[in-house]
C-alpha cells in the first residue's frame, strides 16, 4: 500500500476575553448532566435536548473565524453541528474518539487552568506520536475530524470548560 501524506491544518485563534465571563455565567444556569462510565465529565449538555443559550453568545464571535478558515481550506459551503459544552473537574476525562460525519472539529477553551491539559491529538500514521496543541484559555482550536483525540484526566483542582462543535 502506498500512503501519500498531505498537509492538514491545525488552527488556533484567540477569541475576545470579554465573552468568557458571560459564557461561564450562562453555563452556570444550565441543568446538571453528567457522563460517568468509561469517560467522566462532571457537567455537560452532550446528547441532551437542553437549550443551548451560550451559543447565542459565542456564535457571532466564531462565524468570522470560520468563514475565513473555510475559504483558506477550500470549503465552499459548510454547516455546523449542534454545539455542546463539557466541564471537567479534577480527574475528569474523555477518552480517545473521533467525530464521524464531520470535516473539522472545533473546541473553544473557555476555562483552561495552567496545570490542566488541552485536547491531545494522535498522529494517524504513527499512533505512538501524541500532539498537544499550544492552546490557552480563550483559544479556539480547529483540527481535522479524522484525527483521534482525547481530553486527558484533569490534574487540576480548578475546573476546565470547553464548548465544542463540528464543521460538517
Amino acid at each position: 500500500m502506498n500512503i501519500i501524506t498531505l498537509s492538514a491544518p491545525l488552527v488556533i485563534v484567540a477569541l475576545p476575553q470579554s465573552i468568557q465571563q458571560p459564557l461561564l455565567d450562562c453555563l452556570d444556569t444550565l441543568p446538571n448532566h453528567t457522563i460517568n462510565h468509561a469517560d467522566k465529565v462532571t457537567k455537560t449538555d452532550w446528547k441532551t435536548d437542553n437549550p443551548r443559550p451560550y451559543w447565542q453568545l459565542l456564535h457571532p464571535h466564531i462565524i468570522p473565524v470560520l468563514d475565513t478558515f473555510t475559504q483558506k481550506v477550500d470549503i465552499q459551503d459548510y454547516t455546523l453541528s449542534e454545539p455542546w459544552f463539557q466541564q471537567y473537574h479534577k480527574t475528569d476525562t474523555h477518552g480517545w474518539h473521533r467525530h464521524p460525519q464531520s470535516v473539522y472539529n472545533v473546541v473553544y477553551y473557555l476555562e483552561l487552568p495552567h496545570d490542566s491539559h488541552p485536547t491531545v491529538l494522535r498522529n494517524p500514521l504513527n499512533i505512538q506520536q501524541m500532539i498537544t496543541p499550544n492552546v490557552q484559555q480563550g483559544d479556539l482550536l480547529i483540527f481535522p475530524a479524522f484525527i483521534t483525540h482525547c481530553s486527558p484526566p484533569n490534574p487540576s483542582s480548578q475546573r476546565k470548560s470547553i464548548i465544542a462543535f463540528n464543521i460538517v
